[in-house]
């Protein structure tokens, strides 16, 4: 019973310690990183990307990070959050529902592009080895997604803060 109490008191203050202008500086700090490994070289071959896996990740894990930033604004709880997962598919539809195509727009050719980027990012293939090839979408244009909820989205976020 009493760690049952613990864990109820630990989530409630999560709850109020995870604002959504944290998520937002998480989600931009994880796009920095990723920009600042992504190889500078013009590819040899059109469908080579000179972007390391790691690099897609970090990218990946920004837009994740940005769109719960958005999510957590518009008052979902962590637990709702939690629920998305790491599934940007979900997390898009559930943004698009909440209303941010007013602060940034999400063109069907963007939503395919993250729908090609989650295969690979929902399914941990980023961070665990996995044998074969997997199909991913231009670096870059992940990177200009990601820079845009970066840009659209900090404004609302920030003004979440109590001051």
């Amino acid at each position: 019973m009493r760690s049952t109490a613990i864990a109820v008191i630990y989530l409630d203050v999560m709850e109020e310690r995870v604002k959504p202008f944290g998520l937002w500086r998480y989600g931009r700090d994880f796009l920095d990183a990723g920009e600042k490994i992504k190889d500078p070289r013009k590819p040899d071959h059109l469908l080579d990307h000179h972007a390391p896996t790691t690099a897609y990740y970090l990218v990946s894990h920004s837009i994740e990070l940005l769109l719960k930033s958005y999510l957590r604004a518009k008052g979902k709880n962590l637990k709702e959050l939690r629920k998305i997962g790491h599934n940007l598919v979900e997390a898009i539809s559930q943004c698009e529902a909440e209303g941010i195509q007013d602060l940034v727009e999400i063109t069907e050719e963007t939503k395919a592009e993250i729908a090609l980027l989650n295969q690979t990012y929902a399914s941990k293939d980023f961070e665990y080895f996995k044998q074969g090839y997997f199909e991913l979408p231009y670096y870059e244009r992940i990177c200009y997604f990601s820079e845009s909820l970066r840009d659209g989205l900090h404004d609302f976020t920030y003004s979440t803060l109590k001051p």
